[in-house]
C-alpha cells in the first residue's frame, strides 16, 4: 500500500513538474499569465487584439465576491489579495467576481497559449497597422480560439 501511494504521488509530481517546465524552442519559461479576449470562439485568426489584455497573476483568486463589494469599499478598495479596487477601472468574471483590470493593451509578439486540455499552440500578435487595428492568428490552423480558452472561465 505503501509503494502504490508513493508511486502514485511520484506520478502526480512527474506530471505537474514536467509541463510547467517545458518551454519549446524561441520561448522562455515564465508564470502563466492569463489574455483577456474577445472573438468568435470559432475563428482561427481576426482582428481586435487593440481591445485585449493580459494578467500577469491568475485574477481569479485575486477577485472579490460582488456580494463581498460592501466589505471592499469599508477597507478603502484595498482586495484581501492586496490589489487596490478602481471603481472606474475593474471586470465582473460571468461568476460574480470584481477583478482588478488587465493591463491593455497585449503588446505585439508570439505568445504560446493553452485551454489547459489537449491543444497548446502560438498565438501571433501583429503590430497595429495604420488605423490602430491588431491582427491576431494561431499557428495551428486547426485550432479555434476556444480551443486555447480557459473554459471554467467560460461556464
Amino acid at each position: 500500500m505503501r509503494r502504490a501511494f508513493l508511486a502514485s504521488t511520484l506520478l502526480a509530481g512527474v506530471q505537474y513538474a514536467v509541463p510547467s517546465s517545458y518551454a519549446p524552442a524561441g520561448f522562455d519559461r515564465i508564470p502563466t499569465q492569463f489574455i483577456a479576449a474577445l472573438g468568435d470562439p470559432e475563428s482561427n485568426s481576426g482582428m481586435g487584439v487593440e481591445n485585449w489584455g493580459i494578467w500577469e497573476k491568475d485574477p481569479g483568486p485575486r477577485g472579490v465576491w460582488l456580494n463581498d463589494y460592501e466589505n471592499l469599499v469599508k477597507s478603502e478598495g484595498i482586495s484581501p489579495a492586496g490589489w487596490k479596487f478602481d471603481s472606474n477601472d475593474w471586470w465582473l468574471e460571468e461568476h460574480g467576481l470584481l477583478m482588478e483590470a488587465p493591463q491593455f493593451p497585449l503588446s505585439p509578439g508570439r505568445y504560446l497559449v493553452t485551454g489547459g486540455r489537449l491543444i497548446s499552440t502560438v498565438l501571433n500578435i501583429e503590430t497595429p497597422d495604420s488605423t490602430g487595428s491588431i491582427k491576431w492568428s494561431l499557428d495551428d490552423k486547426n485550432s479555434k480560439l476556444y480551443d486555447v480558452t480557459h473554459l471554467p472561465c467560460r461556464r
